[in-house]
């Protein structure tokens, strides 16, 4: 099994990887393509002091970092109240990726899928697409009793990883795994916030760290797919 993966708390190299592909603000370049200069980013939920002192959801934005902490990407929730009310971290949003200057690299798409025992429990489900309307992916909860288990497939519908919680006594990592073989290729690592913050609110930080061979469409929908690991399995 490979597990030689970058430390996530080390900053990570920038400067050759940044120079290897036309990011924005170079000619030539698509903005998403800029994805591929970070082999890992941190992604930061930004609680709203009213949501933490009612314990009501409002609508999530994430801020996304490189390994040195410079801000490169946002993501922010578009939900209706009535959703986040009575679904909380179940609800259906979209979700746009921007860079700094609010340029939209992509939208995610999570539908409704209750998991009320009266609903049938059902499994959760994310999809990707550009702002074109290219699809970059797509995610759906697999059935497992002991761990948590994400099939992601490319824009082909293809297989390509599973998202796999490592081990049944940890909630903070989950290994990226390549389709039909064992490999770690990625993580999504929650970072330990300290006992009040984990008891008392949901302000969540995660590291992830993109399979090395994944395009740039690929890292965008993966970055979606950490932030909904959040909802699942962190959000109350």
């Amino acid at each position: 099994m490979n597990t030689s993966l970058i430390d996530m708390e080390a900053p990570a190299p920038m400067g050759e990887a940044i120079a290897a592909y036309n990011v924005p603000g170079t000619a030539g370049g698509k903005p998403i393509e800029m994805l591929m200069a970070y082999p890992s980013l941190r992604i930061k939920q930004q609680k709203k002091a009213r949501e933490i002192i009612l314990g009501f959801d409002t609508q999530q934005t994430f801020r996304i970092q490189d390994m040195e902490g410079q801000d490169v990407l946002f993501a922010k929730e578009s939900s209706d109240g009535c959703g986040r009310f009575w679904c909380q971290n179940q609800r259906k949003y979209t979700m746009a990726l921007h860079m700094m200057d609010r340029t939209t690299l992509c939208e995610y798409d999570r539908p409704l899928r209750c998991q009320a025992p009266w609903c049938g429990k059902k499994l959760q489900e994310l999809s990707g697409a550009t702002i074109d309307g290219r699809p970059l992916g797509s995610l759906k909860q697999l059935h497992g009793w002991f761990k948590a288990n994400l099939e992601i497939r490319d824009a082909q519908g293809r297989h390509v990883y599973t998202i796999v919680k490592e081990g049944l006594k940890t909630r903070y990592t989950y290994n990226i795994v390549e389709a039909g073989t064992d490999n770690i290729v990625g993580l999504i690592k929650k970072r330990w916030e300290g006992i009040v913050r984990e008891a008392f609110t949901d302000k969540d930080t995660f590291c992830l760290t993109f399979p090395p061979e994944a395009d740039a469409e690929m890292r965008a929908f993966l970055v979606g797919a950490c932030i909904l690991v959040d909802y699942i399995y962190f959000e109350n």
